[in-house]
């Protein structure tokens, strides 16, 4: 019977690592470069911020018929 060594589990961290520069070592730095230029993707608003639009929005609808 073979035992085979079990390597230590990587962290979220580590294996992120091991990605991008295994994508470097691939593609090279200008392909990281047009990645970064991109940014993340785009997150959902919290509920407070939510709550901050309509109140802002509220406001503004409520100030109209006093300036006018």
């Amino acid at each position: 019977m073979v035992i085979k060594n079990k390597q230590p589990k990587l962290t979220n961290k580590e294996a992120g690592r091991l990605g991008g520069l295994k994508t470097v070592a691939l593609y090279g730095r200008e392909h990281m470069k047009e990645l970064g230029k991109l940014g993340g993707r785009p997150r959902l608003p919290t509920l407070q911020e939510i709550r901050d639009r309509k109140a802002k929005a509220s406001n503004i609808e409520n100030n109209k018929g006093q300036m006018e």
